[in-house]
């Protein structure tokens, strides 16, 4: 009876393992694209630099924590089950790389001034 919290532990621990964050991606083209303004597109492209600077330091950050994990493992094998290999981050960055050429686009052909 006593090793049934502990099964639930690990049974707990290992459906959390799998659960995987799911990307939010961003369309390339919005509706309200030829609405914006100068200042608006650039704002937007400040914004996206911002994010995508943020995801790759996450990255990073997640790289070194995933090799703790891999090192620790021979001395306490469940974290493994903790490390994320997903590619949710990779997958943001390359729709917010699309949405900045479109921006980029956008710009250029209202003529904005290189930000």
């Amino acid at each position: 009876m006593k090793s049934g919290p502990v099964v639930l532990s690990c049974l707990a621990l290992a459906l959390l393992a799998c659960a995987e964050r799911q990307a939010r991606t961003i369309a390339a083209e919005q509706p309200h694209d030829a609405q914006l303004t100068c200042f608006q597109i650039a704002s937007e492209r400040a914004s996206i630099r911002r994010t995508v600077a943020s995801y790759e330091a996450d990255r990073r950050q997640q790289d070194e924590r995933n090799a703790m994990s891999i090192a620790a493992a021979p001395f306490n094998p469940m974290n493994l089950m903790l490390m994320d290999v997903g590619d949710a981050a990779t997958r943001e960055t390359a729709a917010y790389e699309r949405r900045l050429v479109r921006l980029g686009e956008l710009a250029r052909s209202k003529g904005c001034p290189d930000d």
